[in-house]
């Protein structure tokens, strides 16, 4: 069995695209026989596409997390290039870019429910951070058809953000933004994700039409696996416990130019022991924005969330290796 700075280092040649084809047929036998390795190369390709970004926010595990998976410090070229160095210590990172993609996946429509929001009846939750596969549940919002001089971005109706608090009591008060959240089932698709090399593209759409006097409202979506079964998720974000697997995401302020639709979209390599996933809109209003109250959105949408599974990669790898 190779070392992991071994590993570590054929994954390097494989992103960067310095490896010959012996090493791409080496990594994909490396790959195909070895666990650790496919979890290795699943986090290294975020950690570079982040890199490649510009920009990495890592979450450093609370003590209660330190039976996970620790990094070790690793420097890849697109670091060197920009004079960083980054001691990795946890899989829990935000970016937005397009991690590799491999020639000959198989790409499929993640079961996202109301992803368009066109289903009225499919009623949105206020009670913070669901806890059950399929639906959608976080803060008060609505469904809405066009209003506020705001169009759907397809079809005819829209999500819309109303207030910063659920009527969950414990919540109301530890934030000032207004959050929805989705839990994939991922089970099903455990036989697409064993080769470790399954991406997923995800990606919404948003709008903003200001108050009188209103600035700086911004948007994110953020995406996090997590082995296990969702009822982990009100306890792993209220006491901070890091238990997700790998994040993606991205934060963008409207100020430039609110009254049109604007998307937010980023990739991620997909751990192949994911059980769930989590799909997070949020928006986030001014940090002048006055007063302890929730905060009462004035027109805030979202439409149009895509959460697309690329599977396949091992088969990819020896096509790569040929171009």
């Amino acid at each position: 069995m190779k070392s992991k700075e071994e590993q570590l280092e054929m994954i390097r040649r494989s992103i960067d695209g310095t490896a010959t084809v012996e090493d791409m047929q080496a990594l994909q036998e490396l790959l195909r026989t070895e666990p650790e390795a496919r979890r290795l190369y699943a986090r290294y390709a975020n950690v570079d596409a982040a890199l490649s970004a510009g920009g990495i926010a890592l979450h450093k595990p609370a003590p209660a997390a330190s039976a996970r998976v620790r990094w070790m410090t690793w420097q890849p070229l697109t670091a060197a290039a920009a004079g960083l160095v980054i001691g990795l210590f946890s899989a829990s990172l935000v970016w937005a870019v397009a991690v590799p993609r491999m020639p000959g996946q198989h790409h499929q429509a993640l079961p996202l429910v109301n992803a368009d929001f066109e289903e009225n009846g499919a009623a949105l939750s206020a009670n913070g951070v669901p806890v059950v596969h399929g639906r959608w549940s976080g803060d008060r919002a609505e469904i809405t058809a066009a209003q506020a001089g705001v169009k759907p971005r397809h079809g005819s109706r829209m999500f819309r953000f109303l207030r910063s608090d659920s009527s969950v009591q414990a919540e109301v008060q530890k934030s000032r933004t207004g959050n929805m959240y989705q839990v994939v089932d991922m089970k099903p698709l455990h036989q697409e994700l064993a080769d470790g090399l399954a991406r997923l593209d995800w990606s919404a759409w948003f709008q903003w039409v200001p108050a009188a006097g209103e600035k700086g409202m911004s948007f994110a979506v953020n995406v996090w696996t997590f082995t296990g079964e969702p009822a982990i998720l009100t306890a792993n974000w209220r006491d901070h416990l890091y238990r997700e697997t790998a994040k993606s995401g991205s934060k963008k302020a409207f100020d430039d130019s609110p009254a049109q639709w604007q998307q937010l979209k980023g990739s991620m390599i997909i751990p192949p022991d994911t059980d769930f996933l989590v799909i997070e809109l949020k928006a986030i209003p001014p940090e002048t924005a006055p007063g302890a109250e929730p905060y009462d959105f004035a027109a805030c949408y979202a439409d149009d969330v895509r959460l697309v599974l690329s599977s396949g990669g091992s088969a990819g790898l020896a096509a790569r290796s040929q171009d």
